[in-house]
């Protein structure tokens, strides 16, 4: 799968791409859980997040997966092609796949890893 190399991701399986607007998105690992994405759901425009509170949810056959933010700020899109056909998680969660955009209310810290950190962090689980 072809991951950007500009993404910076969370322990709880969330990405992050940090532009004017920050894009938040699920990992190759969650969707991989669920098993064939068949519903994603989040949290509705200009909602403001805290750390740790739901974004969403991604539900497939096998199980669900529900979304915390790693970041503080307030919800400014949705892509509502993935909520309209959640199936694109399946075949692209990193680029087409992203779910919010959120304006970050403070600069990102330095618990979030590169993807190289990523994939090591997940093969000790």
């Amino acid at each position: 799968m072809n991951i950007p190399e500009d993404l910076k991701f969370s322990k709880n399986d969330v990405w992050l791409l940090e532009h004017d607007t920050t894009r938040l998105g699920v990992t190759e690992q969650a969707v991989d859980m669920v098993g064939d994405v068949q519903y994603v759901g989040t949290v509705d425009m200009g909602t403001n997040l805290r750390v740790g509170d739901e974004i969403g949810k991604v539900r497939g056959p096998n199980d669900h997966f529900i979304i915390k933010s790693p970041v503080a700020g307030t919800v400014v899109a949705l892509n509502e092609e993935v909520i309209e056909n959640a199936s694109i998680l399946n075949e692209d969660p990193y680029v087409d796949g992203w779910l919010i955009k959120i304006d970050l209310e403070d600069e990102l810290d330095d618990s979030f890893m590169t993807k190289e950190e990523y994939y090591e962090y997940r093969d000790q689980l």
